[in-house]
């Protein structure tokens, strides 16, 4: 080989490997910069959830611990919730629990232990409304808010007559149809509203 052409052969080569050391360097600096560990982490990363799961129901203050869904005056209703983190599986205690009532009053609710005197009780949010005699009767409709951070939730009941929450008079025929019906059978309806009668206009002793 001509010795010319062969110092051409030996000076290609040499650009060569300084042509892709370069771009080798420069594969390896973009890599180690900062801009592409800074989109990764300000994406949302895959399977999180941005929202709080809520659920609950509301009982009776007078009943304590049965499920009711039709109130009369003189009564508390007292709703009961709870709020799961789906990312954790675990209670979102840190969260912000509200009730938002159709007559536009909000609740806030507290987190406790029930029975707060029992070490051992669940531990959930609640909120008492009083039922009294100036309370409009029919359909009370509500829901139920959480907040914690940036995760939201909400619990609505569900849209089926007999589900809604229902203020009633002890003397309206809603409120003998409904208790009526869910009496059990030893208990007669007639001892039951002579029960109510009495209850509600005791008879004066002379």
């Amino acid at each position: 080989m001509p010795p010319r052409l062969e110092r051409k052969i030996q000076n290609f080569k040499k650009n060569a490997f300084y042509i892709g050391t370069f771009f080798a360097i420069a594969m390896i600096l973009g890599a180690c910069s900062n801009d592409q560990p800074q989109k990764r982490y300000g994406q949302k990363t895959a399977g999180e959830v941005k929202a709080s799961a809520v659920s609950g129901d509301t009982i009776s203050e007078k009943t304590g611990c049965i499920l009711q869904i039709r109130f009369e005056a003189d009564n508390k209703i007292i709703f009961r919730i709870n709020a799961i983190d789906p990312n954790t599986n675990k209670q979102a205690k840190s969260a912000k629990l509200q009730v938002h009532l159709s007559t536009g009053k909000v609740l806030e609710m507290k987190l406790d232990r029930n029975p707060p005197t029992d070490k051992s009780g669940l531990m959930f949010w609640t909120a008492a409304y009083p039922v009294t005699q100036d309370t409009p009767t029919g359909i009370l409709n509500y829901y139920v808010t959480a907040t914690d951070g940036d995760k939201k939730g909400e619990n609505h009941p569900f849209k089926v007559q007999p589900s809604l929450l229902t203020i009633a008079g002890k003397d309206s025929a809603d409120f003998k149809k409904t208790h009526l019906s869910a009496l059990p059978p030893a208990i007669k309806p007639a001892e039951f509203l002579n029960s109510l009668q009495a209850i509600s206009n005791p008879a004066k002793k002379v």
